[in-house]
């Protein structure tokens, strides 16, 4: 007869290994999407004399990157 529990500890193991992968992925896109958000928006402020226009954008894509950021906890983490 073959071990209840060991086949229960192989699934809950290959569980916890996928989601580490997904928090993973999760985390690696979210920081993908904070640099193509911020940089950009960084270099322009920074670099152009009209990029002091763009300084009330800020709070907002700080603002759309959180909630992307605690979307993709809520999607990845369970």
């Amino acid at each position: 007869m073959r071990d209840v529990r060991s086949d229960a500890s192989r699934h809950d193991r290959n569980h916890r290994r996928g989601n580490a992968l997904r928090q993973r992925l999760a985390l690696a896109a979210g920081l993908a999407l904070a640099v193509t958000l911020l940089t950009p928006l960084a270099w322009l402020i920074h670099h152009r004399d009209w990029g002091v226009l763009l300084m009330p954008l800020v709070p907002v894509v700080i603002w759309l990157t959180l909630n992307a950021w605690r979307y993709l906890e809520q999607r990845f983490t369970g």
